[in-house]
């Protein structure tokens, strides 16, 4: 992995501990023309597909509805969420340890990477 994917790939990661869960692929959703020109009235054009996370969880998409983590994303940070998850999966793997649900693995791994990671969410040391 070069540098430049390792960064991206810990902007996701901080992404995991924001939302609090590892979205699903089909739980995105492209925005619609409206929602594009919207979207481009305070946001530089990318050139790329833009989504929207929409949880299929009842309390994960309340969350998400009430504004309260970040929902927008580029198809390239997509993508970048099964990267995400195989790390934060590795962590608690290599750690022996057993976890009976995926915030237990988002408390683990926040206290075995730099804080900056979870640094602003509940996951912080």
């Amino acid at each position: 992995m070069n540098i430049l994917d390792f960064f991206a790939m810990g902007s996701t990661i901080k992404a995991v501990f924001r939302l609090g869960f590892l979205p699903k692929r089909e739980e995105f959703y492209e925005l619609t023309p409206d929602q594009y020109e919207q979207y481009y009235k305070s946001n530089e054009q990318t050139g790329e597909k833009i989504f929207v996370l929409l949880p299929d969880d009842p309390q994960q998409y309340n969350d998400v509805a009430s504004g309260n983590v970040l929902v927008i994303f580029t198809e390239r940070e997509m993508h970048r969420f099964e990267g995400a998850g195989k790390t934060i999966e590795s962590y608690c793997t290599e750690s022996g340890k057993t976890f009976a649900t995926f915030e237990e693995k988002l408390y683990y791994v926040a206290g075995q990477m730099p804080p900056s990671f979870s640094q602003g969410t509940k996951y912080a040391e």
